[in-house]
């Protein structure tokens, strides 16, 4: 797992990478102390399990993207993420 660690100047782990999508792109989901007291998030900052309450309310990616001015893949990767570690 250290392999998935970043890594600050001071030595400490700064950060977790702790799931990558199947994407052509993938979308990683990180795990950093600073942000949101390490709770898992997207690349566009909501967290992995907000977007995957939100699609879960909403029934469809297109419109939870849509709605949080998100990519569809991001929408996608939450819901690969909460289904495949949840």
């Amino acid at each position: 797992y250290l392999q998935r660690l970043d890594f600050g100047n001071d030595g400490l782990a700064t950060r977790l990478h702790v799931f990558r999508s199947d994407h052509r792109a993938p979308i990683e989901v990180v795990m950093d102390p600073e942000k949101r007291f390490g709770e898992p998030l997207l690349p566009s900052g909501y967290t992995a399990l907000a977007i995957w309450d939100a699609f879960r309310a909403e029934g469809d990616p297109e419109r939870t993207a849509a709605l949080y001015g998100i990519p569809r893949a991001e929408v996608e990767a939450a819901c690969q993420f909460a289904t495949d570690h949840l």
